[in-house]
Protein backbone atom coordinates (compact mmCIF):
# COMPACT_ATOMS: atom_id res chain seq x y z
CA UNK A 1 0.00 0.00 0.00
CA UNK A 2 1.26 3.48 -0.96
CA UNK A 3 3.78 5.02 1.43
CA UNK A 4 5.07 8.56 1.15
CA UNK A 5 8.50 9.05 -0.40
CA UNK A 6 10.45 12.05 -1.62
CA UNK A 7 10.60 12.74 -5.33
CA UNK A 8 10.47 15.30 -8.08
CA UNK A 9 7.32 16.95 -9.40
CA UNK A 10 7.74 14.94 -12.60
CA UNK A 11 7.81 11.68 -10.62
CA UNK A 12 4.63 12.76 -8.85
CA UNK A 13 2.86 13.68 -12.06
CA UNK A 14 2.92 17.36 -11.12
CA UNK A 15 3.97 20.43 -13.11
CA UNK A 16 7.43 21.67 -11.96
CA UNK A 17 6.74 25.30 -12.87
CA UNK A 18 3.53 25.36 -10.84
CA UNK A 19 5.31 23.83 -7.82
CA UNK A 20 7.97 26.55 -8.03
CA UNK A 21 5.22 29.18 -8.20
CA UNK A 22 3.64 27.73 -5.03
CA UNK A 23 6.99 28.09 -3.25
CA UNK A 24 7.26 31.73 -4.25
CA UNK A 25 3.67 32.40 -3.25
CA UNK A 26 4.13 30.75 0.17
CA UNK A 27 7.08 33.02 0.91
CA UNK A 28 5.00 36.03 -0.14
CA UNK A 29 2.13 35.10 2.19
CA UNK A 30 4.51 35.14 5.15
CA UNK A 31 6.21 38.34 4.01
CA UNK A 32 2.78 40.00 3.72
CA UNK A 33 1.98 39.00 7.34
CA UNK A 34 -0.95 36.83 6.27
CA UNK A 35 0.54 34.35 8.72
CA UNK A 36 3.47 34.34 11.14
CA UNK A 37 4.79 31.01 9.88
CA UNK A 38 3.80 28.52 7.19
CA UNK A 39 4.71 24.92 6.40
CA UNK A 40 3.23 23.20 3.35
CA UNK A 41 3.35 19.69 1.90
CA UNK A 42 1.87 18.08 -1.20
CA UNK A 43 2.12 14.54 -2.53
CA UNK A 44 0.67 12.74 -5.52
CA UNK A 45 0.78 8.97 -6.05
CA UNK A 46 2.62 8.94 -2.70
CA UNK A 47 5.47 11.10 -4.01
CA UNK A 48 6.16 14.17 -1.86
CA UNK A 49 7.10 16.88 -4.35
CA UNK A 50 6.57 19.91 -2.10
CA UNK A 51 7.58 20.35 1.54
CA UNK A 52 8.67 23.86 2.50
CA UNK A 53 8.68 26.17 5.54
CA UNK A 54 8.75 29.95 5.96
CA UNK A 55 8.67 32.36 8.89
CA UNK A 56 9.73 32.16 12.56
CA UNK A 57 8.65 29.59 15.14
CA UNK A 58 7.15 32.28 17.38
CA UNK A 59 6.53 36.01 17.39
CA UNK A 60 9.33 36.63 19.86
CA UNK A 61 12.34 38.68 18.74
CA UNK A 62 15.16 36.53 17.34
CA UNK A 63 12.95 33.43 17.22
CA UNK A 64 14.49 30.58 15.19
CA UNK A 65 12.97 29.83 11.80
CA UNK A 66 10.21 27.30 11.35
CA UNK A 67 11.40 24.10 9.69
CA UNK A 68 9.62 21.52 7.52
CA UNK A 69 9.69 19.20 10.56
CA UNK A 70 8.43 21.78 13.07
CA UNK A 71 5.60 20.76 15.38
CA UNK A 72 2.14 22.36 15.32
CA UNK A 73 -1.02 22.16 17.40
CA UNK A 74 -3.43 20.38 15.06
CA UNK A 75 -6.43 21.87 16.87
CA UNK A 76 -9.64 20.48 15.35
CA UNK A 77 -7.83 18.17 12.95
CA UNK A 78 -7.71 16.08 16.13
CA UNK A 79 -11.42 15.38 15.56
CA UNK A 80 -10.57 13.49 12.37
CA UNK A 81 -8.02 11.42 14.28
CA UNK A 82 -10.51 10.71 17.08
CA UNK A 83 -13.14 9.70 14.53
CA UNK A 84 -10.72 7.30 12.86
CA UNK A 85 -9.82 5.69 16.18
CA UNK A 86 -13.52 5.40 17.05
CA UNK A 87 -14.17 3.59 13.77
CA UNK A 88 -11.68 0.89 14.78
CA UNK A 89 -14.08 0.10 17.64
CA UNK A 90 -16.97 0.02 15.18
CA UNK A 91 -15.11 -2.49 13.01
CA UNK A 92 -14.36 -4.59 16.09
CA UNK A 93 -18.05 -4.76 17.07
CA UNK A 94 -17.48 -2.79 20.26
CA UNK A 95 -19.20 0.47 19.26
CA UNK A 96 -22.54 0.89 17.51
CA UNK A 97 -23.02 3.97 15.35
CA UNK A 98 -26.81 3.81 15.53
CA UNK A 99 -26.98 3.17 19.26
CA UNK A 100 -27.97 5.96 21.66
CA UNK A 101 -25.12 7.79 23.35
CA UNK A 102 -26.93 7.09 26.64
CA UNK A 103 -26.29 3.37 26.07
CA UNK A 104 -22.60 4.11 26.65
CA UNK A 105 -22.93 7.13 28.97
CA UNK A 106 -26.05 6.57 31.15
CA UNK A 107 -25.29 9.80 33.05
CA UNK A 108 -26.23 11.85 29.98
CA UNK A 109 -29.54 13.35 31.06
CA UNK A 110 -30.08 16.79 29.49
CA UNK A 111 -33.41 17.40 27.81
CA UNK A 112 -33.45 15.79 24.37
CA UNK A 113 -30.21 13.86 24.83
CA UNK A 114 -32.03 10.52 24.86
CA UNK A 115 -32.41 10.89 21.07
CA UNK A 116 -28.71 11.41 20.33
CA UNK A 117 -27.05 8.58 18.40
CA UNK A 118 -23.31 7.91 18.28
CA UNK A 119 -23.16 8.70 14.56
CA UNK A 120 -24.56 12.15 15.32
CA UNK A 121 -21.52 12.88 17.50
CA UNK A 122 -19.36 12.17 14.45
CA UNK A 123 -21.43 14.40 12.13
CA UNK A 124 -22.10 17.25 14.62
CA UNK A 125 -25.85 16.71 14.34
CA UNK A 126 -26.57 16.15 18.04
CA UNK A 127 -28.36 19.48 18.40
CA UNK A 128 -25.87 20.83 20.94
CA UNK A 129 -25.08 24.55 20.65
CA UNK A 130 -21.37 25.29 20.95
CA UNK A 131 -22.06 28.79 22.25
CA UNK A 132 -24.08 27.42 25.17
CA UNK A 133 -21.58 24.70 26.05
CA UNK A 134 -18.84 26.81 27.63
CA UNK A 135 -21.22 28.92 29.71
CA UNK A 136 -22.98 25.78 30.95
CA UNK A 137 -19.68 24.20 32.06
CA UNK A 138 -18.60 27.37 33.88
CA UNK A 139 -21.96 27.71 35.65
CA UNK A 140 -22.13 24.07 36.72
CA UNK A 141 -18.56 23.97 38.02
CA UNK A 142 -19.05 27.38 39.62
CA UNK A 143 -22.05 26.01 41.50
CA UNK A 144 -19.81 23.42 43.16
CA UNK A 145 -20.44 20.37 40.98
CA UNK A 146 -20.44 17.15 43.01
CA UNK A 147 -18.04 14.93 41.07
CA UNK A 148 -17.51 11.19 41.38
CA UNK A 149 -13.93 10.02 41.74
CA UNK A 150 -11.89 10.58 38.60
CA UNK A 151 -10.88 7.31 36.90
CA UNK A 152 -7.18 6.66 36.62
CA UNK A 153 -7.30 6.73 32.83
CA UNK A 154 -9.01 10.12 32.64
CA UNK A 155 -7.67 13.67 32.98
CA UNK A 156 -9.19 15.52 35.95
CA UNK A 157 -10.18 18.59 33.90
CA UNK A 158 -11.81 16.46 31.20
CA UNK A 159 -13.59 14.48 33.92
CA UNK A 160 -15.04 17.66 35.44
CA UNK A 161 -16.06 19.14 32.10
CA UNK A 162 -17.82 15.97 31.02
CA UNK A 163 -19.83 15.67 34.23
CA UNK A 164 -20.77 19.33 33.97
CA UNK A 165 -22.05 18.69 30.45
CA UNK A 166 -24.13 15.61 31.15
CA UNK A 167 -27.14 17.75 32.08
CA UNK A 168 -26.78 20.19 29.16
CA UNK A 169 -29.98 20.17 27.07
CA UNK A 170 -29.83 20.12 23.29
CA UNK A 171 -30.75 23.34 21.51
CA UNK A 172 -32.20 21.58 18.45
CA UNK A 173 -33.70 18.16 17.92
CA UNK A 174 -30.89 15.69 17.13
CA UNK A 175 -30.50 14.97 13.44
CA UNK A 176 -32.04 18.21 12.18
CA UNK A 177 -29.08 20.59 11.90
CA UNK A 178 -25.29 20.39 11.74
CA UNK A 179 -23.87 22.49 14.58
CA UNK A 180 -20.08 22.18 14.85
CA UNK A 181 -19.21 21.75 18.53
CA UNK A 182 -16.34 20.27 20.51
CA UNK A 183 -18.73 18.62 22.99
CA UNK A 184 -19.60 16.04 20.34
CA UNK A 185 -16.06 14.72 20.15
CA UNK A 186 -15.42 15.05 23.87
CA UNK A 187 -18.41 12.76 24.46
CA UNK A 188 -17.13 10.41 21.75
CA UNK A 189 -13.74 10.34 23.46
CA UNK A 190 -15.41 9.38 26.75
CA UNK A 191 -17.26 6.52 25.05
CA UNK A 192 -13.94 5.32 23.61
CA UNK A 193 -12.32 5.49 27.06
CA UNK A 194 -15.10 3.44 28.64
CA UNK A 195 -15.01 0.79 25.92
CA UNK A 196 -11.23 0.50 25.61
CA UNK A 197 -10.26 1.03 29.25
CA UNK A 198 -7.48 3.30 27.99
CA UNK A 199 -6.80 7.02 28.19
CA UNK A 200 -7.44 9.00 25.03
CA UNK A 201 -3.70 9.57 24.52
CA UNK A 202 -2.86 5.89 24.94
CA UNK A 203 -5.71 4.77 22.68
CA UNK A 204 -4.72 7.10 19.83
CA UNK A 205 -1.11 6.03 20.29
CA UNK A 206 -2.00 2.34 20.06
CA UNK A 207 -4.56 2.55 17.23
CA UNK A 208 -3.19 5.38 15.08
CA UNK A 209 0.20 6.90 15.85
CA UNK A 210 2.32 3.80 16.53
CA UNK A 211 1.15 1.58 13.66
CA UNK A 212 1.50 4.47 11.19
CA UNK A 213 4.94 5.48 12.47
CA UNK A 214 3.72 8.98 13.33
CA UNK A 215 6.63 9.46 15.72
CA UNK A 216 6.12 13.21 16.15
CA UNK A 217 2.42 12.99 17.04
CA UNK A 218 1.05 13.09 20.57
CA UNK A 219 -2.05 14.11 22.52
CA UNK A 220 -1.58 17.14 24.75
CA UNK A 221 1.22 19.71 24.96
CA UNK A 222 4.54 18.61 26.41
CA UNK A 223 7.23 21.22 27.25
CA UNK A 224 9.77 19.02 25.45
CA UNK A 225 8.25 19.92 22.07
CA UNK A 226 8.18 23.70 22.62
CA UNK A 227 11.66 24.41 21.18
CA UNK A 228 10.37 23.23 17.79
CA UNK A 229 6.71 24.25 18.17
CA UNK A 230 5.12 26.81 15.85
CA UNK A 231 2.91 28.52 18.40
CA UNK A 232 2.76 31.77 20.34
CA UNK A 233 1.87 30.70 23.87
CA UNK A 234 3.15 33.98 25.28
CA UNK A 235 1.72 36.26 22.58
CA UNK A 236 -1.46 34.49 21.50
CA UNK A 237 -3.24 35.40 18.25
CA UNK A 238 -6.66 34.61 19.72
CA UNK A 239 -7.90 37.21 22.24
CA UNK A 240 -10.37 34.68 23.68
CA UNK A 241 -7.55 32.44 24.94
CA UNK A 242 -5.19 33.00 27.89
CA UNK A 243 -1.46 33.45 27.35
CA UNK A 244 1.74 32.08 28.80
CA UNK A 245 1.65 29.29 31.37
CA UNK A 246 -2.16 29.37 31.50
CA UNK A 247 -2.30 28.57 27.79
CA UNK A 248 0.34 25.87 28.18
CA UNK A 249 -1.80 24.29 30.90
CA UNK A 250 -4.86 24.49 28.66
CA UNK A 251 -2.96 22.91 25.75
CA UNK A 252 -1.78 20.05 27.97
CA UNK A 253 -5.37 18.80 28.46
CA UNK A 254 -5.76 15.63 26.35
CA UNK A 255 -8.83 16.81 24.46
CA UNK A 256 -10.55 14.38 22.12
CA UNK A 257 -11.75 17.30 20.01
CA UNK A 258 -8.57 19.37 19.69
CA UNK A 259 -5.65 17.84 21.59
CA UNK A 260 -3.23 16.49 18.98
CA UNK A 261 0.23 17.95 18.36
CA UNK A 262 2.53 16.83 15.59
CA UNK A 263 4.41 17.66 12.42
CA UNK A 264 2.90 18.25 9.00
CA UNK A 265 4.55 15.02 7.84
CA UNK A 266 2.76 13.10 10.61
CA UNK A 267 -0.51 14.53 9.33
CA UNK A 268 0.46 13.69 5.76
CA UNK A 269 0.88 10.03 6.74
CA UNK A 270 -2.58 10.12 8.35
CA UNK A 271 -4.10 11.71 5.24
CA UNK A 272 -2.37 9.22 2.92
CA UNK A 273 -3.69 6.34 5.02
CA UNK A 274 -7.24 7.58 4.50
CA UNK A 275 -6.59 8.16 0.79
CA UNK A 276 -5.30 4.57 0.58
CA UNK A 277 -8.59 3.32 2.00
CA UNK A 278 -7.37 2.71 5.55
CA UNK A 279 -3.91 1.19 5.09
CA UNK A 280 -0.39 2.57 4.97
CA UNK A 281 2.58 0.34 4.20
CA UNK A 282 2.13 -2.83 6.25
CA UNK A 283 -0.34 -1.20 8.70
CA UNK A 284 -4.09 -1.55 8.31
CA UNK A 285 -5.96 0.93 10.48
CA UNK A 286 -9.39 0.56 8.86
CA UNK A 287 -10.88 -1.36 5.98
CA UNK A 288 -11.92 0.25 2.68
CA UNK A 289 -15.67 -0.10 3.28
CA UNK A 290 -15.32 1.84 6.54
CA UNK A 291 -13.26 4.64 5.01
CA UNK A 292 -15.78 4.86 2.17
CA UNK A 293 -18.50 5.65 4.71
CA UNK A 294 -16.30 8.12 6.60
CA UNK A 295 -15.59 10.03 3.40
CA UNK A 296 -19.09 10.40 1.97
CA UNK A 297 -21.83 12.83 2.95
CA UNK A 298 -23.67 11.20 5.87
CA UNK A 299 -26.16 14.04 6.38
CA UNK A 300 -27.69 14.89 2.98
CA UNK A 301 -30.13 17.79 3.06
CA UNK A 302 -28.94 19.06 6.45
CA UNK A 303 -27.59 22.60 6.60
CA UNK A 304 -25.35 24.52 8.97
CA UNK A 305 -24.36 27.98 10.13
CA UNK A 306 -20.58 28.02 10.58
CA UNK A 307 -18.79 31.19 11.76
CA UNK A 308 -21.66 33.30 10.52
CA UNK A 309 -21.83 31.63 7.11
CA UNK A 310 -24.99 29.65 6.30
CA UNK A 311 -24.77 26.56 4.12
CA UNK A 312 -27.82 24.71 2.80
CA UNK A 313 -25.78 21.48 2.65
CA UNK A 314 -23.28 20.90 5.45
CA UNK A 315 -21.88 17.83 3.63
CA UNK A 316 -20.15 16.04 6.50
CA UNK A 317 -18.93 12.46 6.82
CA UNK A 318 -17.74 10.61 9.90
CA UNK A 319 -15.15 13.07 11.20
CA UNK A 320 -14.47 14.74 7.87
CA UNK A 321 -15.85 17.56 5.73
CA UNK A 322 -16.63 16.49 2.17
CA UNK A 323 -16.10 18.75 -0.86
CA UNK A 324 -19.27 19.14 -2.89
CA UNK A 325 -20.83 21.72 -5.19
CA UNK A 326 -21.20 24.30 -2.39
CA UNK A 327 -17.71 25.31 -1.26
CA UNK A 328 -17.29 26.97 2.13
CA UNK A 329 -16.21 30.59 1.96
CA UNK A 330 -12.60 31.08 3.18
CA UNK A 331 -12.12 27.35 3.82
CA UNK A 332 -12.43 25.57 0.48
CA UNK A 333 -10.69 26.11 -2.80
CA UNK A 334 -12.77 25.81 -5.96
CA UNK A 335 -10.55 23.33 -7.81
CA UNK A 336 -10.36 20.19 -5.61
CA UNK A 337 -12.64 17.45 -6.89
CA UNK A 338 -16.13 16.82 -5.55
CA UNK A 339 -15.73 13.92 -3.15
CA UNK A 340 -12.38 15.10 -1.80
CA UNK A 341 -12.34 15.24 2.00
CA UNK A 342 -10.76 17.58 4.50
CA UNK A 343 -10.54 18.92 8.03
CA UNK A 344 -9.20 22.23 9.35
CA UNK A 345 -8.22 23.53 12.77
CA UNK A 346 -8.12 26.82 14.66
CA UNK A 347 -4.90 28.70 14.05
CA UNK A 348 -4.78 27.95 10.34
CA UNK A 349 -4.03 24.24 9.83
CA UNK A 350 -5.74 22.07 7.23
CA UNK A 351 -5.32 18.93 5.16
CA UNK A 352 -7.29 17.53 2.27
CA UNK A 353 -7.18 14.36 0.19
CA UNK A 354 -8.48 14.16 -3.38
CA UNK A 355 -9.11 10.57 -4.53
CA UNK A 356 -9.83 11.65 -8.11
CA UNK A 357 -6.27 12.97 -8.44
CA UNK A 358 -4.61 10.60 -5.91
CA UNK A 359 -3.42 13.76 -4.18
CA UNK A 360 -2.96 15.05 -0.64
CA UNK A 361 -2.19 18.61 0.37
CA UNK A 362 -1.46 20.20 3.74
CA UNK A 363 -1.20 23.83 4.82
CA UNK A 364 -0.05 24.47 8.40
CA UNK A 365 0.11 28.11 9.44
CA UNK A 366 -0.03 30.13 12.63
CA UNK A 367 -2.63 32.85 12.27
CA UNK A 368 -6.20 33.80 13.04
CA UNK A 369 -7.80 31.91 10.15
CA UNK A 370 -11.18 33.72 10.11
CA UNK A 371 -12.05 36.57 12.47
CA UNK A 372 -15.46 35.62 13.94
CA UNK A 373 -16.35 39.28 14.49
CA UNK A 374 -15.53 40.73 11.08
CA UNK A 375 -15.24 37.68 8.83
CA UNK A 376 -11.86 39.04 7.71
CA UNK A 377 -9.72 36.46 5.94
CA UNK A 378 -6.38 35.67 7.58
CA UNK A 379 -5.09 32.63 5.72
CA UNK A 380 -4.50 31.48 2.19
CA UNK A 381 -5.31 27.78 2.38
CA UNK A 382 -8.06 28.13 -0.23
CA UNK A 383 -5.57 29.70 -2.66
CA UNK A 384 -3.05 26.99 -1.85
CA UNK A 385 -5.58 24.22 -2.52
CA UNK A 386 -6.28 25.66 -5.95
CA UNK A 387 -2.60 26.06 -6.79
CA UNK A 388 -1.75 22.48 -5.77
CA UNK A 389 -4.69 21.06 -7.71
CA UNK A 390 -3.68 23.09 -10.75
CA UNK A 391 -0.22 21.48 -10.58
CA UNK A 392 -1.69 18.07 -11.50
CA UNK A 393 -0.14 17.29 -14.88
CA UNK A 394 -2.64 14.73 -16.21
Amino acid sequence: MTKLKRGTPEEAGMLPGQIELIKRRGAEWVEQDNTMALVVLAARHGVVCLHEAWGPLTGKPDAPPARPDSCFPWSSIGKAVTATAAMTLVEAGELGLTRPVQFYIPELSGTGTEEILVQQLLTHTTGYDADEDGAWIAARIGDGLDLPECPGNQHEVVHAQLHARYTLPVAKRPGTVMSYAGINYDLLGEIMRRISGMSHADFLGERIFQPLGMTGARVGFDPAIEPNLVCNFDVQFNPDLPTGDALRALASIPSASAGVFGTIEDCAVFAQMLLNGGSYGDATILHPATVAQMTRNQIPGIGTDFIGESHAEACWGYGLSIFDTERWRWFDGALPSNGAFTHSGLGGVTFWADPAHDLIGLYFSHCLDVDPETGEHHWDADLYQNMVTAAVAD
